[in-house]
């Protein structure tokens, strides 16, 4: 099971850097790598805490230890399943040309570019 984890955690470590890398340019690689990893820390952090929150209150709900894992992991597929629909519209040479406006964090690298 650990090996799974490690495989999993591997896979999706190198596409979202591959992902990072593709969507900067050189000059604010640093910045975008930053904001990345600081994004990271902070959702993995609040992850963990909101599955076991929702694990306990299934189980204190339901009273079966089954169910709340259960409800733990339905609730990873639906955010699964939404994260899938929006990378796919994510346009990676376009953005990467400079044709998509960008939105947030990192408008403000976009401004500072000129």
């Amino acid at each position: 099971m650990l090996v799974m984890f490690g495989l999993g955690f591997g896979i999706y470590t190198v596409g979202a850097v591959s992902l990072l890398a593709a969507m900067t340019t050189e000059r604010h690689a640093a910045a975008y790598l930053g904001l990345w990893s600081m994004t990271q820390l902070l959702f993995r952090g609040l992850g963990i805490f909101a599955g076991g929150a929702v694990r306990d209150v299934a189980l204190w709900m339901s009273g079966s230890l089954p169910l709340a894992y259960a409800s733990v992991f339905l609730l990873e597929a639906i955010g699964l399943l939404v994260c899938i629909v929006i990378l796919q519209r994510v346009d990676v040479p376009g953005f990467a040309r400079g044709e998509t406006k960008p939105l947030g964090a990192a408008t403000a690298l976009a401004a500072a570019d000129g």
